[in-house]
């Protein structure tokens, strides 16, 4: 049932405190006085729902949550040759963001008023009389703004590297802006807000509102996850990937410690990267000790939940942006599975997974076919193909919704959004316990849980060679064991866009990057018979790989695609024809003669590996070259190890691309009012 919080969203604009005029260029809806405001938990509720509210802006629920966190090992929206330089979404998702593009202003100043809304609650609840007096609601609507807050400066972080830090609201803020401040810093004082307040929090299955609202599960999980950004690398100013050990005082500089009781009733200080390791460990455990979680056995359902408006606690998600339909959320239309028409709307998937991402899945786990899928929605009854190999995020769909949205329906679905899920924080310990003491039965247990889930449904003789004797072999070593915890991370979020962020905090991303183009463009060469310089040859010295489909087959029937082979599975023509029962040859599928109609007699054929590679004919002549995927869709990354020799890279200049692939300018709308206060220079060198 979906949370009252949302309910009530057009309510707490009303009731939000005066804000100045500032560069954050924060609203100022109401002067109502604060005292009054935070003499009851009523309205002291609806003040903080207007911190909830920024969940639904475009800014987040299709931007910063998903529409930006493209492209990735994982995660890919292609992007052409003439889109390379667009002021648009696009330009971000091929590293050549434009500091003018609105959508980044847009983005900055809506996380910027979440934090201050946030600012305005933890101010008004901490001068109350109420709070003083020990009052449970508002200790638990402290703890909510502390970790809504520290969720917002994540994002900030993530997105945009240093960056400003607000600890009052606008009310006491003058007109001048801050510098950014070193994001180590943020975290870390942060994760002592969280600290100190996460025990006046409820539990989820205690708070009304459940896992819709910022509950004491999530909280101690959000200090594990900002401990592990925390204890990670990242982008510094002059372009070099560090932790804070490698540049910061961390030993004698406060402002980047951190003190907490550990499970033994110890207090503790963290300062270095491994005793923050050993912070994320120590939450993990606490939340273990404390909660007991029964994680579906459908993995699917989890997803399907989010879609039916089913919000259970104690399950799999710890927290969820709860959306309302017409006015927030953006799952189910342009990440999902697509629907192109029909009584339920219409919403194409923006996002594909990689072609080396869907074949890293064994197919007998089941979360492989709950997160790829290869057809799309002509309406609720008919199915077709998706063209190329495009492979697009299954985990959600706008048909799974209870009632018809209407078919002029579009963006706005409210499929919530899940930001953090029980089995991150099993991933999150086993990471944290083999960066201190390797794979030990700890970690062991930890991933076993996670994979024991993903065979569940498999055979006694799958289960016990794709878990147990699986983590035996990862256990090996501690690099053996943090290689299968990225690939862990990998198959279970796949379409959940933490892959940008993890590979930024593991130093990782031009290694892994370089890695699937790699594989992408091997498996184009040798699906389409190409010598090592990309040119067709007849006598090529190649062979078609058998260890992926170069096509797939398929039939219609009763308006369902019925694929005769994957993704995973080589079939030759002569047995596509055999299994389809017909002597005709496959009709070939492109991209502008998908069928409209449906004879269950007739074979289908469309490019799945093949597609890795495009061609163009001119007379008898057909030249190959490689897909937009892999030729533009990373054109503004410049890191050293992801330059390759392949032929396509000196098709573009790299000398004038940015040299910070990870993040966004700070948009010309900020800095031009920020007095000089805050600008790109040193930190984006195109912008």
């Amino acid at each position: 049932m979906k949370n009252k919080i949302l309910i009530a969203l057009s309510l707490a604009g009303t009731l939000m405190l005066s804000a100045c005029e500032n560069f954050l260029d924060v609203d100022s809806p109401s002067i109502a006085d604060q005292t009054y405001v935070f003499s009851t938990t009523t309205d002291a509720y609806k003040v903080l729902l207007g911190a909830y509210e920024c969940f639904c802006e475009d800014a987040y629920s299709s931007r910063l949550s998903n529409v930006f966190m493209v492209n990735t090992d994982v995660e890919i929206a292609p992007v052409s040759q003439t889109q390379i330089n667009a002021n648009d979404r696009r330009g971000i998702w091929c590293y050549n963001p434009n500091a003018s593009f609105s959508d980044i202003y847009n983005a900055w100043k809506n996380a910027y008023l979440a934090v201050d809304r946030c600012n305005q609650v933890i101010t008004g609840i901490k001068s109350s009389a109420l709070y003083a007096a020990g009052n449970a609601d508002m200790k638990q609507m402290l703890g909510e703004a502390y970790t809504l807050r520290a969720y917002w400066y994540w994002e900030l972080c993530n997105y945009w590297g240093d960056v400003p830090f607000y600890n009052d609201p606008s009310t006491t803020l003058n007109d001048s802006p801050k510098p950014r401040m070193d994001k180590n810093k943020i975290y870390s004082m942060c994760l002592q807000s969280m600290i100190d307040n996460e025990a006046g929090m409820k539990w989820a299955s205690d708070l009304s509102g459940g896992i819709e609202r910022m509950n004491r599960d999530f909280c101690l999980g959000m200090i594990s996850r900002m401990a592990m950004f925390r204890a990670g690398y990242g982008m510094t100013k002059g372009g070099t990937m560090q932790r804070a050990d490698d540049y910061l005082d961390v030993a004698s500089n406060d402002t980047l410690a951190v003190t907490y009781t550990n499970p033994s009733g110890v207090k503790t200080t963290a300062r270095t990267y491994k005793e923050y390791f050993q912070l994320a460990k120590d939450y993990c455990v606490k939340l273990r000790s404390n909660r007991t979680y029964t994680m579906n056995t459908d993995f699917w359902q989890i997803f399907k939940n989010e879609c039916e408006y089913s919000t259970p606690t104690n399950q799999d998600v710890m927290y969820e942006v709860g959306f309302v339909s017409n006015s927030g959320g953006d799952v189910g239309w342009c990440l999902g599975l697509s629907v192109v028409g029909g009584s339920y709307g219409a919403g194409t998937s923006y996002i594909q997974f990689s072609a080396p991402y869907v074949l890293s899945f064994d197919t007998n786990d089941q979360r492989y076919k709950a997160t790829c899928s290869n057809i799309y929605y002509k309406n609720e009854s008919t199915q077709n193909a998706l063209k190329g190999n495009a492979t697009v995020p299954a985990k959600w769909c706008r048909l799974w919704l209870k009632s018809s949205p209407g078919s002029s329906s579009s963006k706005g679905t409210g499929i919530n959004w899940p930001l953090m899920r029980w089995s991150d924080v099993l991933l999150m310990e086993a990471e944290a316990e083999n960066e201190l003491n390797g794979p030990t039965s700890t970690a062991k247990s930890a991933l076993t849980e996670v994979r024991a889930r993903a065979y569940i449904n498999a055979t006694s003789d799958v289960q016990t060679s794709k878990v147990t004797n699986y983590v035996d072999s990862v256990a090996g070593s501690q690099d053996l064991f943090k290689k299968a915890i990225v690939n862990e991370r990998a198959w279970e979020f796949g379409g959940e866009m933490l892959r940008k962020f993890d590979l930024v905090r593991w130093n990782l991303f031009g290694d892994k990057v370089l890695e699937m183009i790699n594989k992408e463009y091997e498996m184009g060469k040798r699906s389409n018979l190409l010598d090592g310089n990309g040119t067709y040859t007849v006598n090529s010295s190649l062979t078609p790989s058998k260890d992926y489909a170069d096509v797939l087959y398929f039939t219609f029937k009763n308006g369902i695609v019925n694929f005769l082979n994957d993704p995973h599975t080589y079939m030759s023509q002569a047995d596509a024809m055999s299994k389809a029962g017909t002597s005709a040859f496959p009709i070939q599928i492109v991209e502008t003669d998908i069928p409209t109609g449906y004879t269950s007699n007739t074979l289908y054929q469309i490019d799945w590996a093949k597609a890795c590679f495009a061609n163009t004919t001119v007379g008898k002549v057909t030249t190959y070259y490689p897909c937009d995927m892999i030729q533009w869709s990373f054109y503004g990354y410049t890191k050293e190890t992801a330059v390759s020799s392949l032929n396509w890279q000196t098709m573009y200049n790299t000398s004038t691309r940015a040299a910070f692939p990870y993040l966004l300018p700070i948009s010309t709308t900020t800095t031009g009012a920020a007095s000089g206060v805050l600008d790109n220079n040193g930190w984006l060198l195109n912008n």
